[in-house]
Protein backbone atom coordinates (compact mmCIF):
# COMPACT_ATOMS: atom_id res chain seq x y z
CA UNK A 1 0.00 0.00 0.00
CA UNK A 2 0.99 3.28 -1.13
CA UNK A 3 0.27 6.05 2.46
CA UNK A 4 1.85 9.11 3.13
CA UNK A 5 3.36 8.84 6.92
CA UNK A 6 6.60 11.04 7.69
CA UNK A 7 4.97 14.77 6.69
CA UNK A 8 3.72 17.26 9.43
CA UNK A 9 0.30 16.78 7.22
CA UNK A 10 -0.30 13.08 8.41
CA UNK A 11 1.56 13.72 12.06
CA UNK A 12 -1.58 16.05 13.18
CA UNK A 13 -3.94 13.92 11.07
CA UNK A 14 -3.58 11.13 13.86
CA UNK A 15 -4.42 13.16 16.90
CA UNK A 16 -7.73 14.50 15.47
CA UNK A 17 -10.23 12.98 17.04
CA UNK A 18 -13.81 12.01 15.79
CA UNK A 19 -12.36 12.97 12.14
CA UNK A 20 -14.97 14.02 9.32
CA UNK A 21 -14.66 15.38 6.10
CA UNK A 22 -15.06 18.91 7.25
CA UNK A 23 -12.40 18.31 9.63
CA UNK A 24 -9.77 17.37 7.16
CA UNK A 25 -10.61 20.07 5.00
CA UNK A 26 -10.16 22.21 7.98
CA UNK A 27 -6.54 21.80 7.64
CA UNK A 28 -6.70 23.18 4.01
CA UNK A 29 -8.80 26.40 4.85
CA UNK A 30 -5.96 27.02 7.20
CA UNK A 31 -3.65 26.22 4.89
CA UNK A 32 -5.00 28.34 2.17
CA UNK A 33 -6.07 31.34 4.74
CA UNK A 34 -2.04 31.67 5.97
CA UNK A 35 -0.99 32.57 1.84
CA UNK A 36 -1.65 35.83 0.28
CA UNK A 37 -4.54 36.13 -2.34
CA UNK A 38 -2.24 36.41 -5.34
CA UNK A 39 0.04 32.85 -4.13
CA UNK A 40 -3.81 31.30 -3.83
CA UNK A 41 -5.06 32.34 -7.33
CA UNK A 42 -1.57 30.74 -8.87
CA UNK A 43 -2.58 27.41 -7.23
CA UNK A 44 -5.79 27.37 -8.05
CA UNK A 45 -5.30 28.57 -11.79
CA UNK A 46 -2.57 25.39 -11.87
CA UNK A 47 -5.53 23.23 -11.41
CA UNK A 48 -7.46 24.25 -14.31
CA UNK A 49 -10.85 23.44 -13.14
CA UNK A 50 -9.60 20.45 -11.37
CA UNK A 51 -8.95 18.63 -14.69
CA UNK A 52 -5.57 18.11 -14.50
CA UNK A 53 -3.61 16.05 -12.46
CA UNK A 54 -1.92 16.94 -8.79
CA UNK A 55 1.45 17.24 -8.53
CA UNK A 56 2.01 19.30 -5.38
CA UNK A 57 0.80 19.10 -1.74
CA UNK A 58 0.13 22.61 -2.07
CA UNK A 59 -2.22 21.87 -5.17
CA UNK A 60 -3.90 19.04 -3.15
CA UNK A 61 -4.64 21.32 -0.33
CA UNK A 62 -6.30 23.68 -2.63
CA UNK A 63 -8.02 21.61 -4.88
CA UNK A 64 -9.12 20.10 -1.62
CA UNK A 65 -10.41 23.52 -0.21
CA UNK A 66 -12.15 24.88 -3.17
CA UNK A 67 -13.56 21.70 -4.99
CA UNK A 68 -14.50 19.55 -1.60
CA UNK A 69 -17.56 20.71 -0.99
CA UNK A 70 -19.16 20.60 -4.33
CA UNK A 71 -18.21 16.88 -4.33
CA UNK A 72 -19.85 16.52 -0.99
CA UNK A 73 -22.79 18.15 -1.99
CA UNK A 74 -23.43 16.12 -5.06
CA UNK A 75 -22.28 12.53 -3.38
CA UNK A 76 -25.21 13.40 -0.76
CA UNK A 77 -27.48 13.82 -2.57
CA UNK A 78 -26.45 10.32 -4.56
CA UNK A 79 -26.19 8.32 -1.62
CA UNK A 80 -29.36 10.19 0.13
CA UNK A 81 -30.87 8.27 -3.68
CA UNK A 82 -29.52 4.91 -2.93
CA UNK A 83 -31.58 2.18 -2.14
CA UNK A 84 -31.89 1.66 1.85
CA UNK A 85 -31.23 -2.39 1.34
CA UNK A 86 -27.60 -1.70 0.76
CA UNK A 87 -27.32 0.54 4.76
CA UNK A 88 -28.84 -2.68 5.28
CA UNK A 89 -25.71 -4.66 4.55
CA UNK A 90 -23.32 -5.50 7.63
CA UNK A 91 -20.45 -5.32 5.96
CA UNK A 92 -19.37 -4.33 2.31
CA UNK A 93 -15.99 -3.06 0.14
CA UNK A 94 -15.47 0.01 -1.47
CA UNK A 95 -13.83 0.79 -5.12
CA UNK A 96 -13.43 5.05 -5.30
CA UNK A 97 -12.47 5.55 -8.54
CA UNK A 98 -10.04 8.63 -9.66
CA UNK A 99 -10.38 8.97 -5.81
CA UNK A 100 -8.17 12.09 -5.62
CA UNK A 101 -7.46 12.53 -1.68
CA UNK A 102 -10.23 9.29 -0.87
CA UNK A 103 -13.09 12.50 -1.02
CA UNK A 104 -15.74 10.16 -2.04
CA UNK A 105 -14.69 7.83 0.26
CA UNK A 106 -14.73 10.02 3.31
CA UNK A 107 -18.07 11.43 2.40
CA UNK A 108 -19.97 8.26 2.44
CA UNK A 109 -18.33 7.45 5.82
CA UNK A 110 -19.54 10.46 7.20
CA UNK A 111 -23.25 9.95 5.82
CA UNK A 112 -23.22 6.60 6.83
CA UNK A 113 -22.45 8.05 10.56
CA UNK A 114 -24.68 10.63 10.36
CA UNK A 115 -27.50 8.13 9.31
CA UNK A 116 -26.74 6.28 12.05
CA UNK A 117 -26.37 3.38 10.38
CA UNK A 118 -23.23 0.51 11.68
CA UNK A 119 -21.54 -0.90 8.38
CA UNK A 120 -18.28 -2.43 8.55
CA UNK A 121 -15.92 -1.50 5.51
CA UNK A 122 -13.85 -5.05 5.09
CA UNK A 123 -11.36 -3.20 2.33
CA UNK A 124 -10.87 -0.17 0.07
CA UNK A 125 -9.22 -0.09 -3.39
CA UNK A 126 -8.12 3.46 -3.97
CA UNK A 127 -7.58 3.97 -7.74
CA UNK A 128 -5.74 7.47 -8.86
CA UNK A 129 -2.77 8.41 -11.27
CA UNK A 130 -1.40 10.89 -8.98
CA UNK A 131 1.35 9.17 -6.98
CA UNK A 132 0.86 12.10 -3.90
CA UNK A 133 -2.64 12.31 -4.04
CA UNK A 134 -2.95 8.56 -3.84
CA UNK A 135 -1.14 8.45 -0.41
CA UNK A 136 -3.06 11.10 0.73
CA UNK A 137 -6.14 8.83 -0.25
CA UNK A 138 -4.93 6.22 2.01
CA UNK A 139 -3.76 7.76 4.67
CA UNK A 140 -6.89 9.83 4.63
CA UNK A 141 -8.90 6.07 4.53
CA UNK A 142 -6.38 4.79 7.27
CA UNK A 143 -7.26 7.30 9.48
CA UNK A 144 -11.44 7.05 9.00
CA UNK A 145 -10.97 3.20 8.90
CA UNK A 146 -8.33 1.68 10.90
CA UNK A 147 -9.13 -1.70 10.43
CA UNK A 148 -10.21 -1.75 7.07
CA UNK A 149 -7.42 -3.17 4.01
CA UNK A 150 -6.63 -0.82 2.10
CA UNK A 151 -5.14 -1.19 -1.85
CA UNK A 152 -3.35 1.67 -3.80
CA UNK A 153 -4.12 1.31 -7.81
CA UNK A 154 -1.46 4.07 -8.90
CA UNK A 155 -2.52 3.85 -12.66
CA UNK A 156 -5.02 5.92 -15.19
CA UNK A 157 -8.47 4.45 -16.39
CA UNK A 158 -6.33 3.56 -19.89
CA UNK A 159 -4.03 1.18 -17.32
CA UNK A 160 -6.50 -0.62 -15.23
CA UNK A 161 -6.57 -4.57 -15.56
CA UNK A 162 -8.93 -6.44 -14.74
CA UNK A 163 -7.29 -7.52 -11.39
CA UNK A 164 -7.37 -4.05 -10.01
CA UNK A 165 -11.28 -4.18 -9.58
CA UNK A 166 -11.71 -5.79 -6.39
CA UNK A 167 -15.10 -7.38 -6.02
CA UNK A 168 -16.26 -9.97 -4.15
CA UNK A 169 -18.86 -12.43 -4.38
CA UNK A 170 -19.88 -12.52 -1.14
CA UNK A 171 -19.60 -8.92 -0.03
CA UNK A 172 -21.26 -5.97 -1.64
CA UNK A 173 -19.38 -3.75 -3.37
CA UNK A 174 -19.75 0.14 -3.62
CA UNK A 175 -18.39 1.95 -6.68
CA UNK A 176 -17.41 5.83 -6.46
CA UNK A 177 -16.63 7.17 -9.05
CA UNK A 178 -17.19 11.32 -8.19
CA UNK A 179 -16.26 14.02 -11.43
CA UNK A 180 -14.23 11.49 -13.46
CA UNK A 181 -16.43 9.86 -16.10
CA UNK A 182 -16.26 13.12 -17.53
CA UNK A 183 -12.51 13.35 -18.50
CA UNK A 184 -10.48 12.18 -21.05
CA UNK A 185 -9.79 8.39 -21.71
CA UNK A 186 -11.07 5.37 -23.31
CA UNK A 187 -14.55 5.54 -21.66
CA UNK A 188 -15.86 2.29 -23.66
CA UNK A 189 -12.75 0.06 -22.93
CA UNK A 190 -12.91 1.21 -18.97
CA UNK A 191 -16.63 0.72 -19.04
CA UNK A 192 -15.84 -3.30 -20.20
CA UNK A 193 -13.20 -3.78 -18.01
CA UNK A 194 -15.45 -2.28 -14.75
CA UNK A 195 -18.16 -5.03 -15.98
CA UNK A 196 -15.62 -7.90 -16.62
CA UNK A 197 -14.78 -7.40 -12.70
CA UNK A 198 -17.79 -7.71 -11.38
CA UNK A 199 -18.74 -10.01 -8.85
CA UNK A 200 -21.83 -10.27 -6.45
CA UNK A 201 -23.86 -7.37 -6.22
CA UNK A 202 -22.33 -3.67 -7.06
CA UNK A 203 -23.97 -0.23 -6.09
CA UNK A 204 -22.67 2.96 -8.41
CA UNK A 205 -22.71 6.43 -7.05
CA UNK A 206 -21.85 8.17 -9.76
CA UNK A 207 -21.70 11.94 -10.00
CA UNK A 208 -20.23 14.88 -12.34
CA UNK A 209 -20.64 18.01 -14.11
CA UNK A 210 -23.64 19.02 -16.32
CA UNK A 211 -22.30 20.60 -19.34
CA UNK A 212 -25.58 20.87 -21.56
CA UNK A 213 -23.86 20.82 -24.34
CA UNK A 214 -20.91 18.11 -24.53
CA UNK A 215 -21.21 14.87 -25.56
CA UNK A 216 -19.68 13.85 -22.35
CA UNK A 217 -22.86 15.00 -20.64
CA UNK A 218 -24.03 11.30 -21.63
CA UNK A 219 -21.25 9.09 -20.16
CA UNK A 220 -23.46 8.65 -16.60
CA UNK A 221 -26.33 7.25 -19.12
CA UNK A 222 -24.02 5.04 -21.22
CA UNK A 223 -21.95 4.18 -18.20
CA UNK A 224 -25.19 2.24 -16.83
CA UNK A 225 -26.25 0.95 -19.85
CA UNK A 226 -22.66 -0.46 -20.59
CA UNK A 227 -22.55 -2.30 -17.31
CA UNK A 228 -26.33 -3.74 -17.64
CA UNK A 229 -26.98 -1.75 -14.90
CA UNK A 230 -30.42 -0.99 -12.88
CA UNK A 231 -31.31 2.36 -12.21
CA UNK A 232 -31.90 3.24 -8.97
CA UNK A 233 -31.82 7.35 -9.27
CA UNK A 234 -30.97 9.70 -12.19
CA UNK A 235 -31.22 13.25 -11.78
CA UNK A 236 -29.75 16.17 -13.63
CA UNK A 237 -29.10 19.94 -11.74
CA UNK A 238 -28.54 23.30 -13.51
CA UNK A 239 -26.45 25.97 -11.86
CA UNK A 240 -27.78 26.81 -8.42
CA UNK A 241 -30.01 23.90 -8.12
CA UNK A 242 -28.03 21.53 -5.58
CA UNK A 243 -26.94 25.12 -3.74
CA UNK A 244 -29.21 27.95 -4.19
CA UNK A 245 -25.38 30.28 -3.50
CA UNK A 246 -23.13 27.95 -5.92
CA UNK A 247 -23.35 27.89 -9.31
CA UNK A 248 -22.96 24.51 -9.32
CA UNK A 249 -24.40 21.96 -12.19
CA UNK A 250 -24.93 17.85 -11.05
CA UNK A 251 -25.51 14.56 -12.97
CA UNK A 252 -26.15 12.08 -10.40
CA UNK A 253 -26.66 8.22 -11.76
CA UNK A 254 -27.31 5.69 -8.89
CA UNK A 255 -27.62 2.19 -10.39
CA UNK A 256 -26.86 -1.61 -9.36
CA UNK A 257 -25.15 -4.42 -11.56
CA UNK A 258 -25.98 -8.20 -9.41
CA UNK A 259 -29.05 -8.68 -6.69
CA UNK A 260 -28.58 -9.11 -3.12
CA UNK A 261 -29.76 -12.44 -1.83
CA UNK A 262 -32.66 -11.78 -0.03
CA UNK A 263 -34.02 -9.88 -3.05
CA UNK A 264 -33.49 -12.32 -5.48
CA UNK A 265 -35.94 -13.04 -8.64
CA UNK A 266 -36.98 -16.58 -9.96
CA UNK A 267 -38.36 -14.21 -13.03
CA UNK A 268 -36.04 -14.31 -16.07
CA UNK A 269 -36.19 -11.04 -18.07
CA UNK A 270 -35.31 -9.96 -21.97
CA UNK A 271 -32.33 -7.88 -20.00
CA UNK A 272 -31.50 -10.81 -17.91
CA UNK A 273 -30.61 -12.72 -20.91
CA UNK A 274 -28.92 -9.98 -22.38
CA UNK A 275 -26.36 -9.62 -19.89
CA UNK A 276 -26.00 -13.13 -18.60
CA UNK A 277 -22.54 -15.14 -19.09
CA UNK A 278 -22.83 -18.44 -20.61
CA UNK A 279 -21.37 -21.82 -20.09
CA UNK A 280 -19.11 -24.36 -21.74
CA UNK A 281 -22.79 -26.46 -21.70
CA UNK A 282 -25.08 -23.54 -23.08
CA UNK A 283 -26.17 -22.87 -19.68
CA UNK A 284 -26.76 -19.53 -19.03
CA UNK A 285 -26.16 -17.48 -15.54
CA UNK A 286 -26.67 -13.72 -14.54
CA UNK A 287 -23.53 -12.31 -14.49
CA UNK A 288 -22.93 -12.83 -10.22
CA UNK A 289 -23.19 -16.33 -10.96
CA UNK A 290 -26.06 -16.49 -8.09
CA UNK A 291 -29.47 -17.15 -11.19
CA UNK A 292 -29.18 -19.85 -13.09
CA UNK A 293 -31.42 -18.04 -16.31
CA UNK A 294 -31.54 -20.98 -18.88
CA UNK A 295 -30.57 -23.36 -21.11
CA UNK A 296 -29.44 -23.12 -24.91
CA UNK A 297 -28.28 -26.84 -25.59
CA UNK A 298 -31.40 -28.88 -25.65
CA UNK A 299 -28.70 -31.84 -26.07
CA UNK A 300 -27.37 -31.61 -22.45
CA UNK A 301 -27.87 -34.90 -20.79
CA UNK A 302 -26.18 -34.25 -16.97
CA UNK A 303 -24.96 -31.15 -15.83
CA UNK A 304 -23.91 -30.27 -12.03
CA UNK A 305 -25.23 -26.29 -11.58
CA UNK A 306 -22.10 -24.43 -10.17
CA UNK A 307 -21.36 -23.65 -6.71
CA UNK A 308 -22.25 -19.98 -5.63
CA UNK A 309 -25.85 -20.56 -7.42
CA UNK A 310 -28.90 -19.33 -4.93
CA UNK A 311 -31.52 -19.46 -7.67
CA UNK A 312 -32.93 -21.35 -10.12
CA UNK A 313 -35.42 -19.43 -12.41
CA UNK A 314 -38.75 -20.05 -13.96
CA UNK A 315 -38.27 -22.37 -16.89
CA UNK A 316 -35.15 -22.12 -16.64
CA UNK A 317 -35.01 -25.94 -18.77
CA UNK A 318 -38.06 -25.25 -19.92
CA UNK A 319 -38.74 -26.50 -24.12
CA UNK A 320 -40.25 -22.98 -24.92
CA UNK A 321 -38.94 -20.60 -28.08
CA UNK A 322 -39.56 -17.24 -28.65
CA UNK A 323 -37.45 -14.81 -31.15
CA UNK A 324 -34.50 -12.93 -30.39
CA UNK A 325 -31.71 -12.69 -27.75
CA UNK A 326 -34.90 -13.45 -25.18
CA UNK A 327 -35.51 -16.81 -26.86
CA UNK A 328 -34.77 -19.86 -24.31
CA UNK A 329 -34.57 -23.57 -25.62
CA UNK A 330 -35.27 -26.52 -24.11
CA UNK A 331 -33.22 -29.58 -22.68
CA UNK A 332 -34.97 -32.84 -23.93
CA UNK A 333 -32.45 -34.52 -23.09
CA UNK A 334 -30.91 -33.62 -19.64
CA UNK A 335 -31.21 -37.16 -17.77
CA UNK A 336 -29.31 -35.79 -14.70
CA UNK A 337 -28.77 -32.59 -12.51
CA UNK A 338 -26.87 -31.63 -9.27
CA UNK A 339 -28.19 -28.57 -7.35
CA UNK A 340 -25.40 -27.29 -4.74
CA UNK A 341 -25.70 -26.27 -1.79
CA UNK A 342 -25.89 -22.73 -1.98
CA UNK A 343 -29.33 -23.15 -3.87
CA UNK A 344 -32.02 -21.91 -1.80
CA UNK A 345 -34.91 -21.88 -4.15
CA UNK A 346 -35.88 -23.29 -7.46
CA UNK A 347 -38.62 -21.29 -9.37
CA UNK A 348 -42.09 -22.64 -11.11
CA UNK A 349 -41.60 -24.52 -14.10
CA UNK A 350 -37.58 -24.63 -13.52
CA UNK A 351 -37.99 -27.94 -14.85
CA UNK A 352 -41.30 -28.16 -16.74
CA UNK A 353 -40.85 -30.93 -19.93
CA UNK A 354 -37.44 -32.49 -19.39
CA UNK A 355 -38.78 -35.61 -20.65
CA UNK A 356 -35.40 -37.44 -19.82
CA UNK A 357 -34.91 -36.19 -16.53
CA UNK A 358 -34.26 -39.28 -14.48
CA UNK A 359 -32.49 -37.94 -11.46
CA UNK A 360 -32.36 -34.99 -9.39
CA UNK A 361 -30.30 -34.57 -6.27
CA UNK A 362 -31.47 -31.13 -4.21
CA UNK A 363 -30.06 -30.29 -0.67
CA UNK A 364 -31.59 -29.34 2.54
CA UNK A 365 -30.84 -25.83 1.80
CA UNK A 366 -33.63 -25.27 -0.63
CA UNK A 367 -36.22 -23.75 0.80
CA UNK A 368 -39.21 -23.38 -1.79
CA UNK A 369 -39.74 -24.91 -4.92
CA UNK A 370 -42.23 -23.22 -7.66
CA UNK A 371 -44.97 -24.73 -9.31
CA UNK A 372 -45.27 -26.90 -11.89
CA UNK A 373 -41.12 -27.17 -11.29
CA UNK A 374 -41.46 -30.99 -12.59
CA UNK A 375 -44.49 -31.01 -14.64
CA UNK A 376 -43.52 -33.20 -17.56
CA UNK A 377 -40.57 -35.15 -16.27
CA UNK A 378 -41.72 -38.33 -16.94
CA UNK A 379 -38.74 -40.21 -16.71
CA UNK A 380 -37.87 -39.29 -13.19
CA UNK A 381 -37.10 -42.13 -11.00
CA UNK A 382 -35.03 -40.47 -8.22
CA UNK A 383 -34.77 -37.75 -5.99
CA UNK A 384 -31.64 -37.78 -3.82
CA UNK A 385 -32.43 -35.42 -0.95
CA UNK A 386 -30.61 -35.11 2.65
CA UNK A 387 -31.50 -37.87 4.93
CA UNK A 388 -33.00 -35.59 7.49
CA UNK A 389 -35.01 -33.70 5.17
CA UNK A 390 -37.98 -36.10 3.52
CA UNK A 391 -40.77 -34.24 5.96
CA UNK A 392 -39.77 -30.86 4.47
CA UNK A 393 -39.76 -32.05 0.74
CA UNK A 394 -42.63 -33.79 1.13
CA UNK A 395 -44.62 -30.94 2.10
CA UNK A 396 -42.66 -28.63 -0.85
CA UNK A 397 -42.29 -31.78 -3.59
CA UNK A 398 -45.81 -32.32 -6.00
CA UNK A 399 -48.03 -34.62 -4.40
CA UNK A 400 -47.50 -36.86 -7.39
CA UNK A 401 -44.25 -37.30 -6.57
CA UNK A 402 -44.76 -38.76 -3.32
CA UNK A 403 -47.97 -40.58 -4.63
CA UNK A 404 -46.38 -42.91 -7.17
CA UNK A 405 -44.71 -45.92 -6.67
CA UNK A 406 -42.29 -45.60 -9.02
CA UNK A 407 -40.12 -43.24 -7.60
CA UNK A 408 -37.11 -43.76 -5.50
CA UNK A 409 -36.00 -41.74 -2.72
CA UNK A 410 -33.09 -41.35 -1.91
CA UNK A 411 -31.04 -39.92 1.39
CA UNK A 412 -27.91 -38.86 1.42
CA UNK A 413 -25.40 -37.21 3.49
CA UNK A 414 -21.56 -36.67 3.27
CA UNK A 415 -20.41 -40.31 3.71
CA UNK A 416 -22.84 -42.51 2.42
CA UNK A 417 -26.13 -43.13 0.55
CA UNK A 418 -28.88 -44.84 2.37
CA UNK A 419 -32.66 -46.29 0.78
CA UNK A 420 -35.70 -44.66 2.90
CA UNK A 421 -38.04 -47.42 2.83
CA UNK A 422 -41.18 -46.26 0.69
CA UNK A 423 -43.03 -47.63 3.50
CA UNK A 424 -42.15 -44.91 5.88
CA UNK A 425 -43.58 -42.62 3.87
CA UNK A 426 -47.45 -41.33 3.83
CA UNK A 427 -48.44 -42.90 -0.21
CA UNK A 428 -52.20 -42.34 0.20
CA UNK A 429 -51.84 -39.05 -1.34
CA UNK A 430 -54.16 -38.11 -4.41
CA UNK A 431 -51.70 -39.31 -7.72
Amino acid sequence: MMKETTTIYAYKLQYVENLTFDKTRGFAKRFIDELPKPLVDDLYSQLERGVVQICSEPQMLVYLYVFGNMHQAKLNKAFENVPEVFFEQPEINIIDYGCGQAIGTMCYLDFIRQKGVLQKVKRVTLIEPSEICLKRAALHTSAFLPNAEILTVNKTFDELSEEDINCEESLPTLHILSNVLDLDFDFENFAELVKGGLQGYNQFVCVGPYFGFSDKDERLEEFCSLLGGKSNFYEVLDKYQLNPEKAWTAQIRCFSVGELEENLSTEVTDEDIENGVEDEYGVVYSRDGKRLLTCWNEDLEAYVVKEGTSIICDYAFFQLRRCSLSAFRGCESLQQVTIPGSVTSIGDSAFLGCKSLQQVTIPDSVTSIGDSAFVGCKSLQQIIIPENSVEKFKQMLPKKMWGKLYYLVKAVNDDEQEDIDLEDIPLDLPY
